[in-house]
Parts: C-alpha cells; structure tokens; sequence
C-alpha cells in the first residue's frame, strides 16, 4: 500500500505584498542541475521585447555562466543562500519561473504561492499535482510555451491575479499542521490495523 504525504512550506514564506513591474519584470530560477531546464528558460527568454532581469540561484555558478554566455538580457546568479535571503529572493521576484523537466515534489512551487507570487511551472508529473491548477502551465521541453506561459502572466493582469488569488488558497494544503495531521492519521490507520 502507498499513502502519498506532502512536504510542508517553511513558516518563513509569508504573503509579501508587491506591485507588478512590467517596465522590468524580475524572473526567479532556481537550481542548476539538468531537470531544472535552465537551458530552455534561457531559449525561451533570448531576442524578446520585453524589459526583464532573470535572478538564477544555483549551487553551480560556473556552469551557469556558461549557459549565458550567448544571451542579450540581463542576469543575476546567486549561490547556497540562507533561509532569509531566499525568502528575499522571492520577495523581490515578480515571477517564478519554474517549468522543471521533472521534480520529485517541486517545493519552490509553494515556496513563491506563498510569498504571492504567479508561477510558471510544467504541465505534467509533481509540479502538475503540487500546483494543482494554481499555476501557469507550460511544455517545459519547448521554449515557445515557455515563453507564452510568461507572456500570458505578464500582460494579462486579471489572469496574474487570479494566480495569485489561487496559489494562496493552493499552499492551504501544505501547511504544518495539516501534514502533521496527516502523518499521526497515517501512523493511528497502521496502528489500528497492526491490533486486528
């Protein structure tokens, strides 16, 4: 038998209010490794007309550089922040960017929907689940998706909203408590099953 039980958002990620900046947009990445698709983002990103700054946090600034060598936006990369200032981080982001190749849980999902704000994440596997229609979905394997998931987020103010609105009411189900709930009411099911 499996019981699925999701990973809980650290309290440190609260709702931080901030007005949209469309005349520089700032774009949160997080991570390195292959499965966070910073390739396709930086595809995805190259020769628009729109004003923006990606922000990368990795573990592996050097390979980065390497991936931006080519591109004609402006960027910044930050490595092994602590709590506080990845809190920071979200903070000041007007989005996250987040269409991972695959994940096994996708944390900064609920991580940014709880600081509020919109997120930009892959229609398919954990990130499907976990952002459970509160999050713009896109084909993290095509930079044109990619690039129109962003696109939708940026000049549509009703849609940024409402993402907003439904990433709030989304990290409900990945608080503390209710994980805390859920795992005694595991534990109490397998002990009243062990007696019989």
């Amino acid at each position: 038998k499996i019981k699925v039980l999701y990973a809980p958002v650290c309290k440190i990620y609260k709702p931080s209010i901030k007005i949209f900046n469309s005349k520089k947009i700032r774009i949160l990445h997080i991570g390195s490794t292959k499965n966070k698709n910073l390739k396709n983002h930086i595809e995805a990103l190259k020769n628009r007309n729109i004003s923006f700054e990606l922000v990368i946090i990795c573990s592996d600034p050097k390979n980065v550089k390497n991936l931006l060598k080519s591109v004609n936006f402006k960027y910044l990369i930050f490595s092994n922040l602590s709590l506080k200032n990845m809190y920071q981080q979200y903070k000041l982001c007007d989005i996250l960017l987040f269409s991972s190749l695959y994940e096994g849980f996708g944390l900064p999902i609920i991580e940014a929907q709880a600081v509020g704000r919109p997120v930009v994440t892959s229609n398919y596997g954990s990130m499907k689940e976990i952002s459970n229609r509160s999050a713009c979905l896109v084909n993290p394997k095509d930079p044109s998706s990619i690039y129109a998931g962003l696109e939708k987020i940026i000049k549509n103010k009703k849609y940024r909203d409402s993402l907003v609105f439904k990433g709030f009411n989304n990290v409900r189900r990945f608080g503390a408590q209710k994980i805390g709930r859920d795992y005694t009411n595991l534990y109490k099911k397998i002990l009243s099953e062990q007696k019989r």
